[in-house]
């Protein structure tokens, strides 16, 4: 089963990745079908390489093979960050149907990410026992990486 707070670093690992291959492309990529690829392509290549990091770090720490708990436990890990990946790369979806324009697209896709940062920032930070006012802060700070790439794309263009 898939749990978004439980796993929120892989969710955030895969989704600020998810962020720059989108920032990288806008301006640069006009297809949205390719735009789609390259961007599910770059969540989906990441995860794999985390889950296989994982599991040669586990036979390394611990000598031995990883078991079937642990090798589960890496599968739910990588789906969950995909899952929330998936959110901002559904915008790509919506270009490729038409239903959008690929302009739109890269500016919801970003912005998307950007709010997911910030609410697992906050989360993180109530959850850690910090007060809402501190919560809300580094939440701010954490989300800053989000806002330094939507901002770095903006004065790119």
């Amino acid at each position: 089963m898939l749990n978004f707070t439980r796993h929120a670093d892989r969710a955030i690992y895969v989704l600020i990745a998810v962020m720059a291959v989108d920032v990288a492309l806008e301006g640069v990529e006009d297809q949205p079908g390719k735009v789609l690829a390259y961007v599910l392509g770059a969540a989906i290549a990441l995860t794999l390489a985390e889950v296989f990091a994982d599991r040669v770090g586990i036979s390394i720490r611990s000598r031995r093979p990883a078991t079937e708990d642990e090798i589960q436990h890496e599968y739910r890990e990588a789906v969950t960050g995909l899952v929330i990946a998936f959110l901002p790369i559904s915008m790509f979806v919506l270009a490729v149907l038409d239903l959008i324009r690929l302009e739109l697209a890269f500016i919801l896709s970003q912005w998307i990410g950007f709010g997911i940062l910030a609410v697992y920032s906050y989360v993180a930070a109530r959850a850690s026992g910090g007060s809402q006012m501190r919560a809300i802060l580094g939440a701010i700070a954490l989300t800053a990486i989000g806002g330094a790439l939507i901002l770095l794309n903006a004065l790119t263009k």
